[in-house]
């Protein structure tokens, strides 16, 4: 009988902590599988997003993006979006990833408009690579979506225009060299690369429709040419009165060899400027005459 009024007891005790605690949590009905209609500030973020996705593809639309979202954050902090918290806070990441998805495919477009046309304006490839950075690293981006292989597409473009861009830079740069006897100017492989990029159609990137990325390769070869004849001018003058030094086998260390430089010149170019290869074999000659006589008269 003891047992019994123990029991009865525990279950009067459980009973009454049961509905204690029903009584102090707060009134949240449960989520269901589908929300409620959308509310005015719902529809509101909505049609603002169905705008967006009109919006003209030559011009970049940052700003409205931007302003769509901070509306549905005030809205959200607000708790405009539906009076149930937990409703308000699904609203809220519905219409994120809504408008990401919206913005995405828009920004998408606009990005490829710029890479299919000849302007590619320094500004326009900023605002691209900016845009897909950010919507690379969005938490609505989903991986094995088809918007994340179109953004990588088009990172896939700027690392080729930067390539290019890079190599251009490189063979328009002042270049510093050796002026050792021996040293080579070395531009035969900067000509191939620059051919290889104009004739591939820049490696079939979309570059190919940029145009002054095209002028700028087809001047690589008469910049390094320029470059080319005042080194060995340069070279040339450094070691003309080599044969001053008494030890110095001149024709064989420094006339032959700086012949030859100068003779290769003509295979590396095409139809390089003939006068200021002359130029150059007028100068050595003349160092090499003043040799004959440094000789005779000592």
């Amino acid at each position: 009988m003891k047992a019994v009024k123990i029991i009865l007891a525990v279950a009067v005790v459980g009973i009454i902590s049961f509905f204690a605690w029903k009584w102090w949590q707060p009134d949240i009905p449960p989520l269901s599988d589908s929300l409620p209609p959308p509310n005015e500030f719902v529809t509101r973020v909505q049609r603002r997003i169905d705008s967006l996705k009109t919006l003209p593809t030559n011009l970049f639309c940052r700003e409205v993006g931007k302003e769509i979202h901070d509306e549905i954050t005030k809205f959200y902090e607000g708790g405009l979006l539906d009076k149930n918290r937990n409703y308000n806070e699904q609203r809220k990441e519905n219409l994120s990833a809504e408008l990401y998805t919206a913005y995405a495919l828009k920004f998408i477009d606009q990005a490829a408009y710029v890479f299919d046309n000849s302007e590619w304006k320094i500004t326009n490839l900023n605002i691209i690579r900016k845009g897909i950075d950010s919507l690379l690293r969005s938490p609505y981006l989903d991986p094995n979506r088809e918007i994340a292989g179109m953004l990588k597409d088009h990172k896939g473009t700027l690392a080729k225009y930067d390539e290019i861009v890079n190599f251009i830079a490189s063979c328009n740069d002042s270049l510093h060299f050796s002026y050792e006897i021996e040293e080579i100017f070395e531009a035969g492989d900067k000509i191939k690369k620059a051919d290889h990029y104009i004739n591939s159609n820049m490696d079939g990137s979309k570059v190919q429709n940029c145009p002054r990325i095209e002028i700028a390769l087809k001047k690589i070869p008469n910049t390094l040419f320029d470059k080319h004849i005042s080194y060995l001018d340069t070279k040339i003058r450094k070691h003309g009165e080599a044969y001053k030094d008494t030890t110095c086998q001149y024709r064989q260390t420094i006339v032959e060899p700086l012949k030859t430089q100068i003779d290769n010149i003509s295979d590396i170019y095409q139809a390089p400027d003939a006068k200021k290869i002359e130029d150059l074999e007028e100068l050595l000659n003349r160092y090499s005459t003043a040799a004959r006589n440094y000789k005779n008269n000592h």
